[in-house]
């Protein structure tokens, strides 16, 4: 079975098509790492996980042969699609790559366009081939075809904060993304929202919509959790497309196409939990030894931010923690998913 996984490999090393490639790639370390299971959980899988001696030759293939397309390369792909989940790590991706040196992003706000912001056209946006007129409506934007979108972009590397693009999936981008354990991020993104509301509600010179910062989701933690059905499993929606992230429900069908296309699409897939490995992912994506994402990027905080509810605690709330997992319990199976990946990935990219 391995050397058939092998063979596919290589084929499709010779044929050119990455994304299979890269799917096998990942299927023949997983597998390995099944023949060969870690002895000793105590320690971080990354660590541990070893394969077999008379796999590194392969490994270091595999390793030259992936990071051929990446941006730190002499031919990378046209663009780097950097799908940038909300509160999830991927700001201090994007700053990364803007110090790295490498051509693409001509921004002043990291992940942002140089004429947009959080509130702004684009909303997080930053493909070019997006853009419209509508402010705050992530159902807006342009759909384009896949030769468009090569005539229309401009740099390297762009990230898109909002749903994935299921409609045109562009075989000469490279698609990447950084996840977070879902029960945290909900609870940072909801703050931060709280937080960011709560400022620009006391702005007396600011114009605002006094209905829409009277929302409760801006309230306190356990109310949001309640108004926010968008935010339940957000992986999982996002990754559907503009159908999936705007579905009124999302089962068990939906996280395993979701899951789906993250192995089979995403070529650079992180995780902040790993970080040992996210980091050398990032060395190895941007050419440059030594790349590491801010240790405050796996802090937690336990607090809920600018909440007019100050005496709910949510890690010690039982029905919080409980509204917590419903939000997240798919997110959860993906989540793990993909830590699988990005761990067979890790393995890869340390090979001699």
């Amino acid at each position: 079975a391995v050397m058939g996984i092998v063979k596919h490999v290589r084929q499709c090393q010779k044929w050119g098509c990455s994304h299979v490639a890269a799917y096998f790639s990942r299927v023949l370390v997983l597998t390995l790492h099944e023949m060969h299971p870690v002895v000793d959980e105590s320690k971080h899988r990354a660590e541990l996980a070893t394969v077999p001696r008379y796999t590194w030759p392969l490994l270091t293939e595999l390793k030259l042969w992936r990071q051929k397309s990446w941006p730190g390369s002499n031919k990378p792909k046209n663009a780097t699609y950097f799908l940038h989940f909300s509160k999830a790590g991927g700001t201090s991706v994007c700053n990364l790559y803007q110090k790295s040196g490498l051509p693409g992003i001509v921004t002043k706000t990291n992940c942002f366009d140089t004429k947009g912001s959080m509130w702004r056209e684009g909303v997080h946006d930053g493909a070019y081939w997006g853009r419209s007129k509508y402010k705050y409506k992530s159902s807006y934007f342009v759909e384009r075809t896949c030769a468009e979108r090569n005539t229309l972009q401009k740099r390297k590397f762009f990230a898109v904060e909002r749903y994935f693009d299921l409609e045109e999936l562009c075989d000469n981008f490279l698609y990447m993304t950084i996840m977070r354990d879902p029960k945290q991020r909900l609870v940072s993104h909801l703050s931060h929202m709280q937080s960011v509301f709560h400022s620009q509600n006391e702005d007396k010179t600011r114009d605002r919509d006094n209905e829409r910062f009277a929302h409760p989701l801006f309230n306190s933690l356990k109310e949001a959790l309640d108004h926010a059905p968008e935010q339940s499993n957000f992986y999982v929606r996002h990754l559907l497309g503009k159908k999936g992230y705007f579905a009124d429900n999302v089962g068990l069908d939906h996280m395993r196409r979701a899951r789906q296309l993250l192995l089979q699409r995403f070529e650079v897939i992180m995780t902040l939990e790993h970080m040992d490995c996210t980091n050398v992912m990032l060395s190895s994506l941007f050419g440059k030894e030594g790349t590491q994402l801010p240790k405050e990027n796996v802090k937690f905080e336990e607090k809920e931010g600018h909440s007019r509810d100050k005496t709910v605690g949510f890690l010690t709330d039982d029905d919080i923690n409980t509204k917590l997992q419903k939000h997240t319990e798919l997110d959860y199976m993906l989540y793990e998913a993909a830590s699988n990946i990005a761990l067979a990935d890790c393995m890869i990219f340390k090979a001699h």
